[in-house]
C-alpha cells in the first residue's frame, strides 16, 4: 500500500504578501496526498480559502496545527524571508519534511543555521523557485 502523505500550509493573509506563487495549492488534487490543515491568523473568507487549498482543518497558528496535527510536510508560503528560520525551525523538531517560498532567507548565516536545523532533524527543505520564461 502507498503511503499518504499529510500535508498543513502556512499562508497567513493577515501579513501583506510581495505577490503569491500558489504554493498553497502545490499538493492539492495529487495523489497520495491530503491536505489536512491551513493555518491563517486571518479568519475573512475561511470557507473560500479551505475549499481552495482543499485542507480539512483551519489553525490560527502554525504552532497550534503542529502540536495537533502528524504531518509529513508543511509548505510555508510567505515570501518574507525573516518569517522562515522560526517556522523552519518549529516544523523540523516535529520532523516534517518543508516545501519553503523563496528567499530561504536575508543572509547566509540564517541559511547556513536553516541547513543544520534540516541535518539535525534529518528532513528536507525543498526551495520553491516558480518562474515564467518566453522567448
Amino acid at each position: 500500500m502507498k503511503k499518504q502523505w499529510k500535508i498543513g500550509i502556512i499562508k497567513d493573509t493577515s501579513t501583506p504578501m510581495l505577490g503569491l506563487h500558489a504554493l498553497h495549492t502545490a499538493f492539492r488534487g495529487l495523489p497520495n496526498v491530503e491536505v489536512v490543515a491551513h493555518v491563517d491568523s486571518n479568519p475573512e473568507n475561511l470557507q473560500e480559502k479551505m475549499s481552495y487549498t482543499e485542507a480539512k482543518r483551519h489553525y490560527l497558528s502554525y504552532q497550534e496545527m503542529l502540536d495537533k496535527e502528524t504531518l509529513d510536510i508543511v509548505v510555508l508560503t510567505s515570501r518574507h524571508p525573516y518569517d522562515h528560520l522560526e517556522q523552519i525551525k518549529a516544523v523540523a523538531e516535529k520532523g516534517c519534511h518543508i516545501y519553503c517560498e523563496k528567499p530561504v532567507s536575508a543572509d547566509l548565516i540564517e541559511a547556513d543555521k536553516m541547513v543544520e536545523i534540516a541535518e539535525k532533524n534529518r528532513i528536507k527543505i525543498g526551495m520553491a523557485h516558480p518562474a515564467r520564461y518566453d522567448l
